[in-house]
């Protein structure tokens, strides 16, 4: 949720700053445009 929304929500509702959102959101589709390529490993495996 973004921050404003949460204010009828109970307490501890997750929520961030849109500005947050919207730069994440730049990072995701920034990962899909220079990454052609789908790793091959199972999840956990690279960290």
């Amino acid at each position: 949720y973004a921050t404003e929304q949460v204010v009828d929500k109970p307490n501890g509702t997750a929520c961030m700053p849109l500005e947050a959102i919207a730069k994440s959101l730049e990072y995701c589709v920034e990962a899909v445009v220079m990454n052609q390529e789908d790793v091959k490993e199972a999840m956990g495996t690279t960290h």
